[in-house]
């Protein structure tokens, strides 16, 4: 390993200049001769130097490639189980270890592994700073088995993330064949592909795939993923409207230890069953269950989504100054947390709320923003109803044209929901 090398990466990353290092400890001539490799420098100059960078020497030359990649895949590990906090120390520790200076494999692969924590924890800033890099890799990934796994898998999470579940199908399909090939098990494959499914409202898809996560998830104890498959089929039973089986998988969450104790899964679970009662018509129960959600300490995330359906509640209950104020939290929330579909669905709410649907504004961007980006995301419920605000409009304004051709989305819509 170079250590001149070594020794100028770490001043350049801790903003030190070659005098202020060297100070005390050797001239600047002679810090910049083992910067550049003309000199091998002694071993007490080496610590005193590493020692002020605060750089442990001994550890970060003391790991070879295959330890390296062995902790990066606990690191994964931890991660796919939801051992968050456990995937942060381990996480901490590869940072400091993993330089430009070890092997592309350990770097490529490390970068993509902190994307996946990213994503679990919901740090929309740092996935966003290292998506684009992650995406790149994908030719180096090519043809490295098990590697080659995760690379699909998890860039399928970030395109879940993202809110675009057809992209993330694609990658999570490619994943699950490659798993196959290796004769490999990993039920959270099965589990992303039934979140997308879900996402595509593509409900009997998503049941079966979500099937078989529970299976393998109940057998190894993974209660977090066992509370995220109950979720996930309660979303499905809603979608095709058996609303008293989904609210009886999300009860079940509630009232199963350790299930329902996670602060994050209680979120979750109050959040839907509030769902369940608002398609029911019941908005006093679906207020009740948005206020517990509420009470409950979690990211600016989830509380965007949180408001977003408080708002619509005082929306149908023609509380109009309620549902204002919370769209003005929301908005004031994504400012910390951004989110292309909450702004747009955030706009689409506030112009119901102040009957300015029919606007030459909004028609313009419910026609070229709106419509395709939903469309692209699979938000299908969404989509309905913008093609339905749109034929109402068109139909008043005599164009029937237009109306009929909005009017037909809504129906093809309509048999995809089925």
């Amino acid at each position: 390993m170079n250590i001149g090398a070594m020794i100028q990466y770490y001043r350049t990353k801790k903003g030190l200049t070659q005098k202020e290092l060297a100070n005390g400890i050797c001239s600047v001539s002679y810090l910049s001769k083992i910067e550049n490799g003309s000199i091998v420098p002694k071993d007490d100059i080496i610590e005193m130097l590493f020692n002020r960078l605060d750089v442990n020497f001994t550890e970060i030359t003391s790991y070879d490639t295959e330890t390296i990649i062995n902790a990066i895949l606990q690191l994964y590990k931890r991660i796919s189980e939801s051992h968050l906090a456990a995937a942060k120390e381990t996480l901490t520790i590869l940072d400091r270890i993993i330089t430009p200076f070890h092997s592309k494999e350990c770097q490529n692969l490390f970068s993509l592994i902190r994307l996946y924590y990213f994503i679990e924890i919901k740090d929309i800033e740092e996935v966003e700073k290292l998506a684009p890099y992650v995406l790149e890799l994908e030719g180096e990934f090519k043809g490295e088995g098990e590697h080659e796994y995760y690379f699909n898998k998890i860039v399928g999470l970030y395109y879940s993330f993202k809110a675009y579940p057809s992209t993330a199908i694609q990658y999570l399909n490619r994943a699950k064949s490659i798993l196959q090939d290796l004769s490999l098990k990993d039920p959270e494959i099965y589990y992303l592909l039934a979140l997308s499914s879900t996402r595509m409202q593509k409900p009997a898809h998503s049941i079966y795939y979500c099937q078989i996560a529970l299976y393998h998830y109940k057998e190894n104890l993974l209660y977090t993923r066992v509370a995220d498959c109950y979720n996930l089929l309660g979303l499905n039973y809603m979608q095709l409207e058996a609303y008293d089986i989904s609210e009886s998988y999300f009860l079940q969450i509630l009232n199963s230890k350790p299930m329902g104790d996670n602060p994050d899964i209680q979120l979750r679970t109050y959040h839907n069953l509030s769902v369940v009662f608002y398609e029911k018509e019941n908005l006093d129960k679906a207020l009740e269950y948005i206020e517990k959600a509420l009470q409950l300490e979690v990211t600016n995330y989830e509380q965007v989504n949180t408001y977003f359906l408080k708002a619509s509640i005082h929306h149908l209950r023609e509380e109009k100054e309620l549902a204002l104020e919370n769209i003005n939290i929301g908005y004031q929330l994504l400012s910390k947390a951004p989110s292309i579909k909450f702004q747009h669905k955030f706009y689409i709410l506030e112009h119901q709320l102040n009957n300015t649907l029919n606007t030459p504004e909004f028609i313009r961007k419910a026609e070229k923003v709106l419509i395709p980006f939903f469309s692209s995301g699979g938000e299908k419920r969404t989509l309905k109803l913008l093609h339905k605000i749109l034929a109402d409009i068109y139909f008043e304004q005599g164009n029937f044209k237009k109306a009929a051709y909005h009017y037909k989305h809504i129906a093809d819509t309509n048999k995809k929901l089925r």
